[in-house]
Parts: C-alpha cells; structure tokens; sequence
C-alpha cells in the first residue's frame, strides 16, 4: 500500500573537509519507512588571492563519488557528483539547480544533487524504494575533492574552500506493511572512463542484476571556460556529440543497432524536457554529448534488460571520432536493480 511521503532534514549545515571521505550513518533514520530519495544541497565558499579558471560545474565535480549502501552490504549507489548530475536531469525532466562557478572569492556557491532510489519513470515507485525495516543501518558516503577540482588543476593558487552539506531525506510518513514492500533494491553505477577509440563498453552480466537503463556522455578532451580535462578522470571534458553508430546486445540479442547520433539528441530532448538551449552557453544545457537509453518504457521493472545468462554485453561504437575532437573519453553509468540479499 502506498503511504505518504514527508521530507525531513537530517543534517544542516555538516563541515565537509576538503580531500576527504564523509560518511553519514547515525543520521539516517532506521525506523521501517521507504526511502525515495535523498537531496544533497552543498554551499561553497572560496578564498583566494590567485585562483583562476574557475570551473562552472565546479560543485559538482566536487564529489568525486556518492556512494550508499546498507548493513546487508548491498552497495546502491556509486557515482561521481557530475554522472548524478546528468541522471537528475535525466529522471526529473528539468535541469538541476546550481550557481554558475565564477570563482569570485568569499562569495557563496551552491549546488542541488539528487540520490535517487526509486525511479519516476516505474508506475509503481514502492518496488525500488529502500525498505529501512530490512536494515540495521544504512551509510551515506561523500568523496570531497578540493580546490583543484573546483579551479582546474595548476589553477587553484592559494584557493581554499569553505564546504558545508544540508541533506534532507524524503521518505514515506510510515512503515511498509508485508504484503507492500519493495521486490528489489536500486542499483546505479559509473563504468570507469574509456578511450572512445577502444571502440566498446563492457557491462556486467549478473544473475541478481537487472539494468532499466543506461547514458554515456562522450567528451572532447580539450581545455574550455568550463571544463578541465584530465584523461581517465570522470566527466572532466567538454561534452561532445561526436560518437556514432551506437548498438548495445549481448551474445543472443541486439536491443540498439547502429543507430545514429542524431536519434540520441531527439531522445535525450524527451528525457530530458529539452525545448532549447539555455542561456548560459557550453555547460551541456542541451545535453550535449548524451547518449541515453531506457528499456524500461512501459513504466514497469518487468520490462528491464535482465543481465544473467548472457555473455558479452557491450555498447559498441565507432572507433572513429566525427569531426577533431582531441583523444576523446567516454563516461557510461547504468541503473538498475538488483535482488534483495537475506
């Protein structure tokens, strides 16, 4: 049975260090209600006499990873703070809400992030929400970088940064009863970066993992006013549509064959609630350089792409760039759900 849901603020105004790991455990209320999500606000605040090139989704690139798990060690979510980023712009239908980085010292900037359990795309939400009743603790873990990360490397100078969390938990206002809680757990994972030369992506074939869908964001390694590229670093290029003839499948079927990158920017338009560009120019405001797929369109888990049983599945591409991009880099992350364990 559903129930209402309330949102509750569970820490306010939480220092994070920079270059360090925060986990917040003791916060996280283990009362039997279903958890939806989990909204992260950060506010920060740099000081500096130096620091220059600012980088835009700087707050973002902050986190170096979210992670969530539980005491059965079912591990959630595991993703960079940007890989989050595109996800809520992906699942919400709206772009989420940040302050454009100008890197002005002693001056406030903030950032909303989403961790999303359950998935608005499913008709019924409930069968992926965290079930806290099956728990005895549930850890929220934040991988904090520093002033490189929001300045660009050999740009940060003298910058320091102030960094406090506000995060507010949305939960349903009571417990599960028996016959109404969740059939799995949400799993969302980043794949580590890849040479878009190499050509393909491989995903992992689980028994207990099933995948609702996936986005690959492929960077033009090449310095801007809003990224700093670092190969093998997540999400630190300049967001490009420059991959092409994209298939996914395993060694029975193919679900996407050779499909062309103009199909993607009409489907990532739907997703994503796209009408044009925003004003602030070369941020991905039109989701440049996104390549996303769902399977599960009907809005039922039942029509997820199940992993177990198969071998080789790959999202396969053109080794070959279009246009010049400079040695460019593809992120991927998947979402999902995987069985709950006893």
């Amino acid at each position: 049975m559903r129930r209402p849901r309330e949102a509750q603020a569970i820490v306010t105004g939480h220092a994070l260090p920079e270059n360090s790991i925060v986990a917040f455990q003791t916060q996280i209320p283990m009362g039997g209600e279903g958890f939806y999500k989990m909204r992260i606000v950060l506010h920060v605040t740099p000081t500096h006499t130096t620091a220059t090139n600012p980088i835009v989704l700087g707050g973002y690139k902050l986190l170096q990873n979210v992670r969530f798990y539980t005491s059965k060690n079912e591990d959630i979510i595991s993703c960079p703070g940007i890989g989050l980023y595109y996800l809520n712009w992906l699942l919400n239908r709206s772009q989420p809400n940040f302050d454009v980085n100008a890197g002005t010292t002693a001056t406030e900037y903030d950032i909303v992030l989403d961790v999303p359990f359950s998935h608005p795309l499913l008709g019924r939400q409930e069968d992926l929400v965290i079930d806290t009743g099956r728990y005895s603790s549930c850890t929220l873990e934040l991988t904090v970088g520093g002033a490189d990360d929001f300045f660009g490397a050999a740009s940060e100078g003298d910058a320091t940064l102030a960094i406090t969390a506000d995060i507010t938990l949305i939960k349903s206002k009571s417990a599960f009863e028996p016959t109404g809680r969740p059939i799995s757990h949400p799993f969302v994972r980043h794949l580590p970066p890849y040479a878009l030369a190499q050509g393909f992506c491989q995903f992992e074939s689980a028994k207990d993992l099933t995948l609702l869908g996936f986005f690959a964001i492929v960077q033009d390694m090449v310095a801007s006013n809003c990224f700093d590229p670092v190969v093998g670093d997540p999400f630190s290029g300049t967001p490009a549509d420059v991959m092409q003839n994209i298939s996914f499948g395993d060694n029975v079927i193919r679900l996407i064959q050779n499909v062309q990158m103009d199909w993607f920017v009409e489907e990532r338009g739907i997703y994503a609630g796209i009408d044009h560009p925003d004003a602030v120019a070369n941020i991905g405001d039109d989701l440049a350089g996104c390549y996303p797929y769902i399977f599960a369109q009907e809005g039922t888990i039942r029509a997820g792409y199940w992993t177990g049983a198969k071998s080789e599945i790959r999202l396969t591409h053109n080794a070959a760039a279009l246009g010049a991009p400079t040695t460019p880099q593809v992120d991927v992350v998947v979402v999902g759900f995987r069985d709950l364990r006893p």
